[in-house]
């Protein structure tokens, strides 16, 4: 028999979303609200930028707990909306720099949201849509969570008891959470111009050493910390982001 029960999310797709927003949520576009007034589009802009990771576990809830269903016309307008705003947030994202997790970001994050959008729809139809549209943006969720324990682990085994600290390169000033360390936090957006001096890392870590400090680079290939062996070769100098201090990970904050 199917019903309108058996075409609620189960609880695989709520533990899809769920690692959608644990993964993706960045409340970093804050920041800039606070700042010197910007055009009001750009502040809806940087909302639904804070907003969007939220909205594939929000309809999760109210799909399987609520009784709000969307007619088919309703979630066609709803997923061509979601789609053209995605592009064009990615796009404008993409103006400093062309970086490839710019796009993938600003990517799968919209299928997320269309994928949201389908739990809405109240039938077994649109649940399996709405599966496949979050299957990516899962799979990029727990790749950045996963990087967490990653940069945590490398960095405590370089530092071996000596001070030290994370940075994002070319920027002054430590990491301060443990959310930082996530893949979709940690990288640049200043990865487009790669050639000997216009490199920029994604960030850096900094270990005292007793005749000075030594750089190391995050590679999200090798999903660890490498040598930099001339971080003042770099058109922006890596070294000088954080100062090194002892247990550097246990003070940071939880998000």
């Amino acid at each position: 028999m199917t019903g309108p029960a058996n075409a609620r999310p189960g609880r695989i797709t709520l533990v899809m979303a769920g690692l959608i927003a644990a993964g993706y949520a960045d409340l970093e576009p804050l920041s800039v609200l606070n700042g010197p007034r910007i055009p009001a589009v750009f502040v809806a802009a940087l909302w639904g930028v804070i907003i969007a990771p939220f909205l594939p576990l929000a309809c999760a809830l109210m799909a399987r707990y609520a009784p709000l269903r969307l007619p088919g016309v309703v979630l066609v307008a709803g997923t061509i909306c979601t789609a053209v705003l995605g592009a064009l947030i990615t796009l404008v994202a993409m103006m400093d720099g062309i970086s490839a997790f710019v796009f993938l970001e600003g990517s799968t994050l919209t299928l997320a949201v269309a994928g949201g959008l389908q739990m809405l729809g109240g039938t077994a139809g649109s649940r399996k849509i709405a599966a496949l549209l979050m299957a990516l943006p899962t799979l990029t969720g727990l790749w950045s969570l996963a990087t967490v324990p990653a940069v945590a682990l490398s960095a405590l085994r370089l530092a071996d008891g000596r001070p030290y600290c994370i940075g994002h390169h070319g920027v002054q000033g430590p990491l301060e959470s443990w959310a930082e360390l996530r893949g979709l936090s940690l990288y640049t957006t200043r990865t487009g111009y790669k050639s000997t001096s216009h490199w920029y890392l994604h960030a850096v870590l900094i270990v005292q050493e007793k005749g000075g400090i030594s750089v190391w680079n995050w590679s999200f290939g090798a999903m660890s910390f490498t040598p930099l062996p001339h971080p003042g070769r770099l058109l922006v100098s890596a070294g000088s982001e954080c100062t090194p201090e002892p247990g550097f990970l246990a003070a940071l904050a939880p998000v």
